[in-house]
Parts: C-alpha cells; structure tokens; sequence
C-alpha cells in the first residue's frame, strides 16, 4: 500500500490494529507493506493499493510527480482507494475504460 507520508503510519497502525500482518518497506515477510510515497521511487511490487490519491497530491508541491511515482510500482496490478474526489489527472478514462471499471 502506498499513502501520503501523513498517511501511511497511522493506515499501518490501522491494518495491525485489525489484525493484518503490515509493516514498512524494511520489514521483510510482512503480509501487507505500507509504504510512504516519498519512499516508493524505485521500489516495485506485484500489487499496489494508492490509498487517498487527492492526500498525496495535496501534500507537496510536486504532488503529482509522487502520485505518478506511487502508480507506477505496480508489475501486475494497480487499485486506487479514496474517500476524497479523485485528482482530476485520474478522472479522465481512456479508451476502453471507465472512471469505475476497476482496471
């Protein structure tokens, strides 16, 4: 999983607290890595979750360069969760998608 970095520690906590293995991108065998995005450059994972992209846009000044870092680490499968509306980068569907197709 791939939060802001004000995110990220308390979504760990949360995923423990729950009773899911999660530890950090040094903590190895854990069942669900939760990684900071400014941490995610040059990482890769067969499956990532973006948790909250309008938190990780919002946070810096080069917002949309760490969201397209955090989207970007995934080899075979990507998921986007939000409660926030999406940025308006990730609202635009291309051809043969759409906004909530799940692809």
């Amino acid at each position: 999983m791939i939060a802001s970095d004000e995110v990220a520690p308390g979504l760990g906590e949360a995923l423990r607290a729950a009773g899911v293995e999660a530890g950090g991108p040094e903590t190895l065998g854990a069942r669900v890595t939760v990684v900071p995005v400014s941490a995610a450059k040059g990482l890769e994972y067969d499956h990532v979750v973006v948790v909250e992209p309008a938190a990780i846009v919002r946070a810096e000044a080069r917002g949309l360069n760490r969201l397209y870092v955090a989207i970007t680490r995934a080899v075979s499968s990507l998921r986007i969760v939000h409660r926030e509306p999406l940025p308006p980068a990730l609202r635009r569907a291309g051809p043969g998608m759409s906004a909530g197709s799940g692809r």
